[in-house]
């Protein structure tokens, strides 16, 4: 009777020996599993922040994507940027006086206030950011499909030339003469205006008497060259100084190699613009009503003289003194309603009152040629001539972005230092 209870309270033992070791094998699995899923959560939020989010597309242009680790750090430069553009601004308004009253404090106020607003506001240079992407994009894509490419000697090349290194020499600008206007009047045209009386006697230089020779400037002693390994440790102070931004040396030339992309497509696209152009030469008349115009208009066609008359009605008040004249000037100067009566008519003759948003104006042409134009002139009209072409491109392109992600992950950093904090990185 002992023996069977004995081998009763064995199984008992056992069986709940086995229950116990069941549960906790039980709770070790869930404790295990729960362990492993909240790192599995940890990994998958470091993965989703720091990887997955980051190759998200912010925009593309024609397929080829822009990511969000690319625009983060787009807008952490151009913030950079502008604040690098606040601390200039105030150091000249701090430099020349803080007066009030004076136009050049106002005007530094004026864009002091205007990148403290656009700083303050993320999303506003997140969309500006998005733009300067996209046209980034499209125009290395134009430019590779006209054969166009940029090398990394020529990056190289760049950047040295930003930090004052120049191995070949400082590079020699391609000369565009600026011409000056030395047209001939002939008599017909000399007839229309009235000649600048000239002295009647040249002047002469009165001697000075206390005047000594002019010392002749000794040898300046040479600067000690700027070497390689200057230039390199000054470009890796300032990779260094991006560090804050999660910028280096592959963002840069990213940078730079869009650049140089920008300047040959805009070169080639513009090449062709003429240095020169048609213009004509008039002088005008300008009156605020149709009935005065008329009047002017009878008193030339019977011989009055066109000077008197300009200073006496013309309300031009930049042109009235001088008989109305307007100088040379080419097609897209004037308002359409003048450039096009000008433009028509043979020299000498004179319009009919025309009318524009001005008033009633009276023209005569004094001059038509074409004419050389110079460097700035030329360079407005290539801005347009690109603007257009362009604008056409970015038409026809597929251009898509994903506002719900960037707008929700635009950076607001760096943020504009408080007095006395200094300042962050400075760009080549």
């Amino acid at each position: 009777m002992a023996a069977s209870a004995k081998k009763i309270t064995n199984k008992k033992h056992i069986a709940r020996a086995e229950m116990e070791r069941r549960q906790r094998n039980w709770v070790i699995g869930i404790t295990s599993g729960v362990v492993v899923l909240v790192v599995a959560l940890l990994v998958y939020g470091y993965l989703q922040q720091n990887v997955f989010l980051k190759k998200k597309t912010v925009a593309s242009v024609n397929g080829e994507k822009i990511t969000l680790e690319q625009f983060q750090k787009r807008v952490r430069y151009n913030r950079s940027r502008a604040i690098n553009q606040y601390q200039q601004n105030l150091q000249i308004l701090q430099l020349f006086g803080n007066d009030p009253n004076s136009s050049l404090t106002q005007q530094y106020q004026m864009q002091l206030q205007q990148l403290a607003d656009q700083l303050s506001n993320p999303i506003s240079i997140g969309q500006q950011t998005i733009s300067q992407m996209t046209d980034e994009l499209l125009i290395i894509q134009k430019a590779q499909e006209m054969g166009i490419t940029v090398t990394d000697e020529e990056i190289d090349r760049f950047l040295q030339e930003q930090f004052g290194y120049l191995p070949e020499g400082a590079p020699t600008p391609t000369p565009f003469p600026t011409p000056l206007p030395t047209s001939t009047l002939s008599p017909e045209q000399l007839a229309l205006v009235t000649p600048i009386p000239e002295p009647t006697e040249p002047p002469t230089p009165t001697p000075d008497p206390n005047a000594t020779p002019t010392d002749i400037p000794e040898p300046t002693p040479t600067a000690t060259p700027y070497t390689l390994e200057a230039y390199q440790s000054n470009y890796q102070s300032f990779l260094d100084s991006l560090s804050a931004l999660n910028m280096g040396d592959e963002d840069i030339r990213a940078l730079v190699r869009a650049q140089l992309y920008y300047q040959k497509l805009y070169d080639a696209i513009t090449g062709d613009v003429a240095s020169t152009q048609e213009q004509v030469w008039a002088r005008h008349i300008l009156v605020t009503d149709e009935a005065t115009a008329n009047q002017i208009y009878d008193q030339l066609q019977n011989g009055a003289d066109w000077n008197e008359l300009a200073g006496q009605y013309s309300e031009d008040p930049g042109s009235k003194d001088t008989g109305g004249d307007l100088g040379w000037f080419g097609r897209g100067k004037m308002v359409p309603e003048f450039e096009n009566v000008a433009f028509a008519l043979a020299i000498g003759q004179i319009s009919k009152p025309v009318q524009s948003q001005f008033g009633w104006h009276i023209i005569q042409v004094l001059g038509h040629e074409t004419r050389p134009i110079d460097t700035q002139t030329r360079e407005s009209v290539r801005q347009q001539n690109f603007s257009d072409w362009m604008s056409q491109q970015t038409a026809a392109a597929d251009i898509q972005t994903f506002d719900s992600v960037w707008q929700e992950n635009v950076p607001n950093d760096p943020a504009l230092p408080q007095a006395g904090q200094g300042s962050v990185p400075t760009n080549p």
